[in-house]
């Protein structure tokens, strides 16, 4: 799994994630995600759009972030999820605690262009 952190504005972080995430890189997910929710940003987006596989460890890591984002004050979005990993998120309702967001709303509701 590589994991790339984009300033987009102001207001908004972007966390893209690309490859598989499994038990075996939970703990690269916490030393490059959680000091996200420390910035000054409170709108932060996973865009998962390298996104290929994803285990249980995986979506517990997610169901942490929103926890840990909520504790910081912060916002969480999910974008380019692929529709069997998103299909899977439905399964286990993570998207009752995540926005789901496309990129024509980040661009609309945080004023950035060509997110």
């Amino acid at each position: 799994m590589e994991i790339f952190i984009n300033v987009l504005s102001d207001e908004v972080i972007s966390i893209v994630i690309e490859g598989d995430f499994t038990i075996a890189e939970t703990s690269l997910f916490d030393s490059i995600v959680f000091p996200v929710f420390n910035r000054d940003r409170n709108n932060i987006v996973l865009d998962m759009v390298g996104l290929t596989f994803i285990d249980s460890f995986g979506i517990g890591k997610l169901f942490s972030a929103i926890n840990i984002a909520r504790l910081k004050g912060k916002e969480l979005y999910i974008m380019n999820v692929r529709e069997d990993i998103e299909n899977l998120f439905n399964t286990v309702k993570l998207f009752k605690h995540y926005n789901l967001i496309n990129r024509k709303e980040l661009e609309s509701r945080f004023g950035i262009k060509g997110a």
